[in-house]
């Protein structure tokens, strides 16, 4: 007898723990279920399907099977955190100890969690309310026609002024909002270095508001200055150069109007300073560089638009000025015209540096080039003017020859015994003062044979 009740002991005394843990075990079935219940059939009467659908937490599945899967989440939670109690009440404390850490720890950190969701609730309502209102009267203060007169029309109402604006207010407000929520979370390893980089945010926000309203005073700026710049162009018709440059173009309906594009370039400057000006206020330092290196570009490339333009009306007057008061054909006018071009496009690709060594050695092959062939040119085309003139001076000298020919003869002819027999004073002439040619003329005096 006293063997069976050594045996039976043991199972009479657990059988209290038994019946603890199949109750406990009940209990969290029930719980569970209840709580399973609670999120689906709510989540249902609240609408949180449609909610799921509209942000995207379905995953390809229906709103409904979604919520289902949740409330079974939230079903194997309330069981789990039951399990340990079941576990202790077996007096399994070697297996039941993993889990009693783990809900410990969780129960522990569960009113952080609630903190938390219910700030990020709260944070979402003021949130929405504030932007809701916030677009509601900046449509009343008529903000969107401030976009109208800079030209920035909207085409959907989610890019007008308003909206844009009401939107940035509602992602700012949420700023605040996760930094609240991450420091009821106390998670280091998460809340520490997203707490960093949500600070470093909101310290760059008044930045960044200078920033964008740099921008958009520049935006309104090189509109109202490039506007103002093309109607005063226009005035003093400088759109009527197309039809000194010519090139085919019809002048009377050209495509582009000079006034336009010049003042589209004036604006694209106004907004590049100003962007350049907004980067700088952000401390954005690698489109910052960017935005200097273009601006230090900006001299060269205006130079050379210059540069080509007045080589293209340089050329186009030449060509006029040649077919009008020369001689010359229309053929070497317009390669005139044309050299001239060429010479400004080299000029400007030297000015904006595109391939400088490039363009100096072709610029340099060509003009020796065209040197080379204006000297064989010359060459061949003054062949015939060049015999004419060599002819003509040989002519010449063979016109002389005879001449100092006669004379050199009369010279060697000359006796002075015959000329010392005539008186010195015979009709006043001396022969030591005479001339050859004197002396010449006197011999042919003397031996006329008519009477004196």
């Amino acid at each position: 007898m006293e063997q069976v009740r050594q045996i039976t002991f043991p199972l009479y005394s657990a059988v209290p723990s038994v019946v603890s843990a199949i109750l406990l075990l009940i209990l969290a079935l029930i719980v569970a279920a209840i709580v399973k219940s609670i999120i689906v059939k709510g989540g249902q009467k609240i609408g949180l399907p449609r909610y799921m659908d509209k942000w995207g937490l379905t995953h390809n599945k229906s709103p409904e099977s979604t919520l289902n899967s949740i409330g079974k989440g939230a079903f194997w939670i309330t069981f789990i955190l039951f399990f340990p109690s079941i576990l202790e009440s077996l007096n399994m404390r070697a297996v039941s100890a993993p889990f009693t850490t783990m809900t410990s720890k969780f129960l522990n950190f569960l009113p952080n969690i609630l903190g938390a969701v219910l700030v990020l609730i709260v944070g979402y309502v003021i949130a929405k309310v504030v932007r809701d209102l916030l677009a509601v009267l900046l449509r009343k203060l008529k903000v969107d026609e401030l976009q109208s007169k800079a030209g920035l029309d909207g085409t959907t109402s989610t890019s007008t002024f308003s909206t844009l604006i009401a939107n940035i207010v509602y992602v700012l407000i949420w700023i605040p909002i996760i930094i609240s929520a991450l420091e009821i979370l106390n998670i280091q390893a998460i809340s520490v270095p997203a707490i960093s980089m949500l600070n470093i945010i909101m310290n760059m926000i008044p930045n960044i508001f200078v920033a964008a309203v740099l921008v958009v005073v520049g935006a309104y700026i090189a509109k109202l200055v490039g506007n103002l710049v093309a109607n005063l162009l226009s005035g003093i018709g400088i759109n009527s150069i197309y039809k000194h440059i010519g090139f085919g173009m019809n002048a009377k309906t050209p495509r582009y109007l000079l006034s336009d594009i010049i003042g589209g370039l004036v604006k694209f400057i106004i907004i590049l300073l100003f962007s350049v000006e907004a980067l700088n206020v952000v401390n954005l330092e690698v489109l910052n560089r960017v935005g200097f290196a273009i601006i230090a570009y900006l001299p060269f490339f205006l130079s050379a638009v210059i540069i080509l333009g007045a080589g293209l009306i340089i050329g186009k007057w030449v060509e006029g000025l040649m077919s009008k008061y020369t001689s010359s054909s229309k053929l070497t006018a317009t390669l005139i015209k044309y050299f001239i071009i060429i010479f400004a496009v080299f000029m400007t690709l030297n000015q904006l540096g595109i391939a400088m060594v490039i363009v100096n050695t072709a610029f340099i092959i060509i003009l020796g080039a065209l040197a080379v062939a204006f000297a064989i040119s010359f060459g061949i085309g003054g062949r015939t003017f060049a015999a004419r003139a060599l002819d003509k001076f040989e002519k010449k000298m063979e016109a002389s020859a005879p001449a100092s020919d006669s004379t050199a003869n009369t010279n060697a002819n000359f006796d002075p015994n015959v000329n010392a027999n005539i008186s010195p004073g015979i009709n006043g002439y001396d022969p030591k003062d005479m001339k050859p040619n004197d002396i010449n003329a006197k011999n042919n005096f003397g031996n006329n044979n008519n009477p004196i």
